[in-house]
């Protein structure tokens, strides 16, 4: 697995954030909740798809920074659902090949 190396190199509190090349893969989630094992914790792993039902982003926080995450705000935006933007993306001002193909994810940070 490629993120090992670079998880056995990092001493900081660390927070990944993506797909992890996973989609619905269960047993690529399964290697890396196994290999980071209780030092990390899984804070979110949902559906984030856009344009299809095959992504599926993780947040993953070491145990020390997902502390610090405020509960139960980690999330996706939808941002079809934010009227403003929905607007803006049907007149045309911002272009459908210009957004991404997952709705971003968030939380907050006490």
């Amino acid at each position: 697995m490629a993120l090992k190396p670079v998880l056995d190199a990092i001493s900081q509190p660390l927070m990944l954030f993506g797909d992890l090349n996973a989609d619905f893969s269960r047993n690529v989630s399964k290697t890396v909740k196994d290999y980071l094992g209780t030092n990390y914790k899984w804070m979110l792993d949902m559906d984030t798809a856009v344009k299809s039902d095959a992504h599926h982003d993780k947040l993953i926080a070491s145990t020390s920074l997902a502390e610090q995450v405020v509960p139960d705000s980690n999330t996706i935006f939808v941002f079809h659902d934010d009227k403003d933007i929905a607007k803006d993306m049907a007149r045309g001002a911002i272009p459908a090949d210009k957004v991404s193909d997952h709705y971003p994810i968030e939380f907050r940070i006490d």
